[in-house]
């Protein structure tokens, strides 16, 4: 599977938008404003619309992942992300924030030999 990312960080309006289309239909989110739509592909097939009421650059996610630091500390719940998927997330920001620094695509290749290393 192939997979492009796209990221603008100098922009005059406030939005994080996703638009992911794949071989079973097509998801497109402004998570700013909580709107989620998907459709599947095939003639006649509706939109739906799985809007959520989270809001905000990070579309309510923050109250999410504190409230998951507070059942994982307090209540002994399992965590809910593992060390590798953290370490795949924190080296993806990496180049992100390279990109961003260089105005270059990166190529992460030497990102993830440094992790297998």
């Amino acid at each position: 599977a192939r997979v492009a990312l796209m990221v603008v960080s100098a922009k005059a309006m406030p939005e994080r938008r996703m638009y992911i289309c794949g071989t079973l239909g097509t998801l497109r989110a402004d998570v700013h404003q909580g709107r989620i739509e998907v459709k599947e592909i095939g003639f006649g097939k509706p939109i739906s619309d799985r809007s959520t009421s989270g809001q905000g650059l990070h579309g309510g996610g923050d109250r999410v992942l504190v409230q998951e630091v507070i059942a994982t500390m307090l209540r002994g719940a399992p965590i809910p992300a593992s060390l590798d998927e953290g370490l795949d997330a924190a080296v993806t920001c990496f180049g992100i924030d390279e990109a961003e620094v260089t105005g270059q695509v990166i190529d992460m290749s030497d990102y993830w030999a440094r992790v297998d290393a």
